[in-house]
């Protein structure tokens, strides 16, 4: 189980559950290592034991793969707050997180994490151009053009 993990983290970046997985694949990676068959029992047991995370934290040290961690989530807020600059929309902001994260050699976490980090660095940077906006105007300028150049 521990081969059909590390060539899910190698294609995918992260490790799914092995009960997500189709079995076709599980058992494709089991015919070309001619291992024994696999029970969906034995996967179910393999997902919920605590050699699962071992295996995890050895796949991952080898190839220097850090787990994405609570302690990145400033960098990495900040990494979204710039893509959202100059992106405006999510999936460019998403695709923006995740080529930095494969570059620094992280697990990449569920692309709803991804999603909700780039939604709210979209939401920052509208807001502060709508408070920009909204200033110029209230300033009485001639042109909110003039203000915002």
């Amino acid at each position: 189980m521990i081969m059909v993990q590390m060539k899910l983290l190698q294609r995918l970046g992260y490790f799914p559950m092995l009960s997500d997985v189709p079995f076709a694949i599980i058992d494709h990676i089991r015919i070309a290592l001619r291992a024994r068959p696999l029970s969906g029992e034995a996967i179910s047991r393999y997902d919920q034991s605590g050699t699962r995370i071992r295996h995890q934290k050895l796949l991952r040290t080898r190839p220097g793969i850090q787990a994405f961690d609570t302690v990145d989530l400033a960098w990495f807020t900040g990494l979204a707050c710039e893509a959202a600059q100059t992106k405006t929309e999510l999936p460019d902001i998403v695709n923006v997180l995740i080529e930095e994260l494969v570059r620094c050699r992280y697990e990449l976490p569920p692309l709803a994490t991804l999603q909700r980090m780039a939604t709210q660095a979209r939401n920052e940077i509208n807001e502060t151009l709508y408070r920009a906006i909204a200033g110029a105007l209230d300033d009485g300028l001639t042109s909110p053009l003039d203000a915002l150049l």
